[in-house]
């Protein structure tokens, strides 16, 4: 995984564990969320949709879910796209002839974000493998 965003690099596709984290209040971390809070004001943020829904998903009252949805509908929506199917089929077939693996989740992500020349945004360590083999992730953004 690269350990920041190129400089040259403009969209950033976080995944649902920058989210939770950015907008967590009992455990903040100052740091990400001034990193997201930067890339926000610079417009440099693009959403899928399904981790926008499982972020809402992990709401416990309803009010913070309206709240969050309100928060949220700014962010624009990248949409997944006929090729993003085809892509992700072929990076799975690749991937098992190499003797790996990942979920529908992380290959959506990572064809949308070749699909717009940016980054995948996680500090899970599950995308370690992935950066390993070619897919464009970072955990810092400096």
């Amino acid at each position: 995984m690269n350990n920041s965003l190129p400089a040259d690099s403009f969209w950033v596709l976080p995944d649902i564990d920058i989210l939770l984290r950015s907008f967590d209040r009992r455990h903040p971390n100052l740091s990400l969320i001034e990193r997201f809070r930067a890339l926000t004001h610079e417009r440099r943020l693009l959403l899928m949709g399904w981790v926008r829904q499982a972020f809402y998903e992990r709401c416990q009252q309803m009010t913070q879910m309206k709240r969050l949805a309100q928060s949220l509908r700014y962010y624009p929506e990248l949409k997944i796209e006929d090729n993003d199917y085809v892509s992700i089929a072929e990076r799975r077939y690749a991937l098992r002839s190499q003797g790996a693996s990942a979920s529908t989740r992380q290959l959506l992500l990572w064809s949308a974000a070749e699909r717009v020349r940016g980054y995948v945004w996680s500090l899970d360590q599950q995308w370690n493998a992935l950066g390993k083999l070619g897919c464009p992730v970072v955990n810092t953004i400096a």
